[in-house]
């Protein structure tokens, strides 16, 4: 899809949104690129797996590796900020990705690690890692449970296991800051704890005033509510936006500038 395809594409979601698109739409869609290097064990065979967001759709990547298991490409995104996903062990391991950045990848004998020679973005790596350790599990889970929420019970265990995990995402947040510094991409873990999960609920306004964690980190009484033009560079937000609109519900967007 061209840049032209894109943006029109973006007019249309933010005419749906509401929001002001400004003189900045267009840097949506500005091309950049990020480089991806590593060493894996043999049970990668010859290619390396991975996915990265877009504006619209997600694609597929493959990197070819050498017979010493040695990887590398670099690989074109759009916009200041794109999630990855990175398929190791059996999963897929979720990063942020920006423009001019670099990760190297090392998993050998089952043991993954993430590192970069950008020191902030290194801190970010090792607590997307970190994340996905203590968090991947619950977020499967609550993507199940949301299919078979029909009965008063079951939307109330769901309800209850959505809140638990956005508490417990920003305070793993807060605990991993007070000892390693601030996160580069605070806000992206920020929108990822709450709007991942919220996701599977974007059609259920049975559900989502019922919804009361993430308020304080996201500085709103109704997060589902208030999206901001700058906000939707964030991957899992756009999509929730995107959900919810498909679900002919209304998002209370108020109108700005700052949509790229």
């Amino acid at each position: 899809m061209n840049t032209n395809h894109i943006i029109a594409s973006l007019l249309m979601l933010t005419a749906a949104l509401g929001l002001h698109a400004g003189d900045n739409i267009s840097s949506l869609g500005e091309k950049g690129s990020f480089v991806i290097n590593g060493n894996v064990d043999p049970s990668f065979g010859n290619l390396f797996e991975m996915a990265v967001t877009g504006y619209l759709d997600n694609y597929s990547k493959e990197i070819a590796i050498d017979n010493d298991g040695n990887f590398q490409s670099t690989i074109d995104i759009e916009g200041p900020l794109q999630e990855a996903y990175l398929y190791v062990n059996n999963d897929a391991v979720s990063i942020p990705l920006m423009p001019d950045k670099t990760v190297t990848v090392n998993c050998n004998n089952g043991k993954l690690t993430l590192s970069s020679n950008d020191k902030d973005f290194d801190r970010d790596l090792e607590f997307a890692l970190l994340c996905h350790k203590n968090m991947r599990k619950r977020f499967l889970d609550i993507n199940v449970a949301s299919y078979y929420a029909l009965t008063d019970s079951a939307k109330s265990a769901l309800v209850d296991s959505i809140n638990d995990y956005i508490n417990d995402y920003n305070k793993l947040i807060d605990d991993f800051e007070a000892s390693s510094g601030t996160l580069a991409n605070h806000n992206y873990f920020v929108h990822d704890a709450y709007f991942g999960v919220v996701g599977f609920i974007a059609g259920r306004p049975d559900l989502l005033p019922r919804i009361t964690a993430g308020q304080a980190a996201l500085k709103s009484s109704e997060p589902y509510k208030c999206i901001t033009g700058d906000d939707m560079k964030y991957p899992n937000t756009r999509s929730f936006a995107s959900r919810h609109i498909t679900f002919n519900a209304t998002l209370n967007v108020y109108n700005d500038s700052l949509l790229s």
